[in-house]
């Protein structure tokens, strides 16, 4: 008997257990069911502790307030707050955005570099010297100096009968510069136009007229003479450089901060407009001096001999010194430079400025002078980084692809053949005229600027009581000159010193810096929403917080399904 409950027993166990499972399966999917409203509940309990304790101002109000009223009301201002503070953020990035900069202004008094001086005579060769090619050359020039290139439409022999009319001239403007009323606004144009009223052209006769270009051959002249050495072919530089004045011819008197100069404190190099020019403090021996006492006593003073009897007719139409102060390392552009007149004692007055620009493509775009690199390395700039010296090189770099030759009249190109002939030189300035700066040339400024101003004041030189005690030395020095009219007009006299040791420094620097635009929407955000950075901790301590139950909870829906499916085949 009792084997045979024992067999019955073993018969039923299955069947139990599979109840059992099937029991168990269904109460596991209420238990799934009745963790959804679990889940709603304990998220909407995170949410309402975050609100009621986080450091932001609305929600805790929104939350907490008894009313319905005053629920709506606090989330009306909640959200006002939210655009208000999206408004002005906008704001501060399209500001930020300009990239604009301010420009901070210091005065400093301390020693001030003092610059060098470069110095040329206005008439580049001296008569005795000049003969073979040279010589030939200039006869040839001064003999066309009275003859106008034919696109002018003018020589001597056409003068009389182009002028036989009453008609007026083109005038010389006439499309080659802007129009004044081009793109311009209605007022613009009234304005203007009250303007015309008050002018009229003046009244010209026949023979006026007729004489009118006549009159203007002395400017021609001089226009011809100041472009002469630009169109000197190939000679060798060595033999115009001998022809030009020396540097011992000229130099009477030289003393710098009260001490006499000495001759290796100037360095020479050769200009084709002014021969050969010459370079005080230039710090091309690796030292140059600093001015740390202002005062004339403490600067550069310079008695040159012009030597006016060796003038070439033609080309010596001005008389006197031509002058530049720059910066050591770089190379001198005497068309910058400013003329010094015999019979006077020229004083230049020196100031000092620094410009520090701010570097980066949004900004300036400003170029480091160590960092520059020029497009084409066959025209690099000689010396430091110049803006003129940038453009410079440029252009002859155009003109020597359109001409096959570089211009006379811009800064040389070692290796690169002189434009000469009549063809070359209108190719050349055919270029230079059609050049759009920013398009065909362009060139960044350079990060830092320094500057040196210049005042100019003149007096009577030399004086009367002094000429008793300087005129025997300077006729034992230049026996050709006798008299004190000779005298005047063969010295020039200058000096040139600080004024002041204090400076002026111009440093640009951005309105808005990227920590300045953090802070600004910072103080947006507390002022309008109430809110820290503390606050965005919390709300991202919210954020991890919602995502652990939620994820949690997807982790157990997951496990319970695998459970059923695996009861499930172990039943089948």
């Amino acid at each position: 008997m009792k084997e045979q409950k024992q067999e019955q027993l073993k018969a039923q166990k299955p069947k139990q257990e599979k109840l059992d499972r099937i029991h168990q399966n269904g109460n596991g999917g209420k238990h799934i069911k009745r963790q959804r409203p679990e889940l709603k509940q304990k998220l909407s309990s995170m949410i309402k502790d975050f609100s009621e304790s986080t450091s932001a101002h609305g929600p805790p109000k929104i939350v907490g307030h008894r009313y319905v009223a005053g629920k709506v009301f606090w989330v009306i201002l909640f959200l006002t707050g939210i655009c208000v503070f999206g408004y002005f953020s906008y704001e501060l990035i399209i500001q930020y955005r300009k990239y604009e900069t301010t420009t901070d202004v210091q005065m400093k008094f301390d020693a001030i570099d003092f610059p060098a001086v470069t110095f040329c005579n206005l008439n580049p060769f001296q008569t005795d010297k000049i003969d073979g090619v040279i010589q030939e050359y200039i006869l040839y020039l001064s003999s066309q100096m009275h003859r106008v290139d034919e696109n002018t439409g003018y020589n001597n022999e056409t003068t009389t009968q182009s002028f036989q009319t009453t008609e007026a001239p083109e005038p010389f403007f006439t499309g080659e510069v802007s129009s004044l009323l081009s793109d311009a606004s209605e007022k613009k144009v009234e304005a203007i136009e009250r303007l015309r009223k008050l002018y009229y052209e003046p009244e010209l006769s026949a023979e006026e007229l007729s004489n009118w270009r006549k009159y203007q051959d002395n400017a021609l002249f001089e226009l011809a003479s100041l472009n002469f050495l630009a169109l000197i072919p190939d000679i060798d530089e060595e033999a115009l450089k001998s022809a030009a004045y020396k540097l011992t011819e000229m130099m009477q008197g030289c003393t710098f901060n009260s001490r006499f100069c000495n001759p290796r404190d100037f360095y020479q190099f050769y200009d084709r407009k002014y021969g050969n020019c010459f370079t005080f403090n230039s710090g091309l021996n690796n030292s140059y001096a600093k001015a740390r006492v202002a005062g004339r006593q403490h600067g550069l003073s310079m008695t040159l001999f012009v030597n006016q009897k060796q003038y070439i007719p033609g080309l010596g139409n001005q008389a006197g010194i031509r002058v530049l102060v720059h910066r050591q390392g770089e190379l001198p552009n005497m068309d910058k430079a400013f003329n010094v007149p015999p019979g006077l004692r020229s004083s230049v007055a020196l100031s000092y400025s620094e410009v520090n620009r701010l570097q980066g493509e949004h900004y300036s775009n400003c170029t480091n002078e160590e960092d520059y690199t020029p497009e084409n390395p066959d025209f690099p700039i000689p010396g430091l980084y110049t803006l003129q010296g940038c453009y410079d090189m440029c252009v002859q770099q155009l003109i020597y692809q359109s001409c096959g030759c570089s211009s006379g009249m811009l800064t040389q190109v070692p290796g690169y053949r002189v434009c000469t002939s009549d063809d070359e030189g209108l190719c050349a300035l055919r270029v230079q005229y059609d050049i759009v700066y920013g398009v065909n040339c362009s060139c960044p400024l350079p990060c830092k600027e320094l500057e040196y101003s210049t005042s100019l004041s003149f007096s009577d030189w030399p004086a009367a009581k002094y000429e008793a005690t300087w005129t025997p030395y300077i006729k034992e020095r230049v026996p050709t000159l006798q008299n004190k009219s000779d005298i005047k007009n063969e010295f020039v006299s200058m000096e040139v010193y600080f004024e002041s040791l204090k400076y002026t420094v111009f440093t640009e620097r951005a309105s808005m810096k990227f920590e300045d635009l953090v802070g600004s929407i910072g103080g947006h955000l507390g002022l309008w929403i109430g809110m820290s950075v503390i606050s965005f901790l919390e709300i991202f301590e919210l954020i991890a917080g919602l995502f652990s139950v939620c994820g949690k909870f997807v982790y157990k829906k997951k496990k319970d399904k695998t459970v059923e499916k695996k009861t499930e085949s172990e039943d089948d």
